[in-house]
């Protein structure tokens, strides 16, 4: 994984183990879709996150939400029989810039609606090796 920036801060804890918290700077790509996106047979957020561990991204989440709306302006809610099947998914994706541009015309491929959304982000991995 190339960053555009990195600071390492080490750490030693009662145990004797060894910490260190590197600080880097990337981008986060946020997904806003809805759960029942599909991606040729699989759900649109099962198949970025698949995408994401495949090119080495650095770290993604899935969240599932119970009220939203998109760009097609519909309010979708779990309050709703109708609406339970199209709840909001958000998806964050978290590495260098590099890293994230790369895979961007590949999520673009998967999704056939939603939103994206890329933020600069400084994000610290922490990393621990027993003392021992």
């Amino acid at each position: 994984m190339s960053v555009l920036k990195s600071d390492t801060h080490p750490s030693t804890d009662a145990q004797g183990s060894v910490s260190e918290s590197v600080a880097e700077t990337g981008l986060r790509l946020r997904v806003y879709l809805d759960d029942a996106e599909r991606a040729v047979d699989h759900a649109a957020y099962a198949a970025i996150v698949y995408l994401a561990h495949r090119s080495g991204i650095s770290g993604a989440a899935v969240f599932h939400d119970s009220e939203g709306y998109g760009t097609a302006r519909r309010l979708h809610t779990d309050r709703l029989v109708d609406d339970a099947d199209r709840l909001p998914v958000v998806i964050d994706l978290v590495d260098s810039a590099e890293a994230i541009r790369r895979i961007l015309p590949e999520v673009d491929r998967l999704l056939p609606h939603g939103t994206l959304t890329l933020t600069p982000v400084r994000f610290t991995a922490l990393r621990t090796r027993s003392g021992k």
